[in-house]
């Protein structure tokens, strides 16, 4: 069974990870873009994708609050455009710096 999810999230995560941890979405402060929580995509589906049931309640108040930035992996792009938020210049590029390259043919011979 964790063999199947570890490859399920291989698949659905996209090609970073965040401290060695495959990255699906996350949070990251509003006034430095540090990142400060992340998720799977499969935390995040076990939770039907409502980011208040994965996400710490700290995260979730500062996330209502906007002290927060949710941003998401898709199509191996990453997203900020959520829920109106307003990104300052620049966010996407200093969350991009903080994650790595997923290392897919070391990867692959651990299926």
């Amino acid at each position: 069974m964790l063999i199947y999810r570890l490859a399920y999230d291989f698949d659905r995560n996209g090609p970073f990870l965040w401290k060695g941890k495959p990255i699906w979405c996350g949070a990251c402060n509003a006034i430095d873009d540090e990142i400060i929580e992340t998720h799977t995509y499969t935390e995040a589906a076990a939770q039907g994708f409502h980011h208040s049931r994965y996400f710490s309640p700290h995260i979730v108040q500062m996330l209502e609050d906007g002290d927060a930035i949710f941003f998401f992996i898709q199509d191996g792009y990453l997203n900020t455009s959520w829920k109106g938020q307003q990104p300052s210049e620049g966010t996407n590029e200093r969350i991009k710096a903080q994650l790595t390259k997923k290392d897919y043919w070391q990867e692959m011979q651990l299926r």
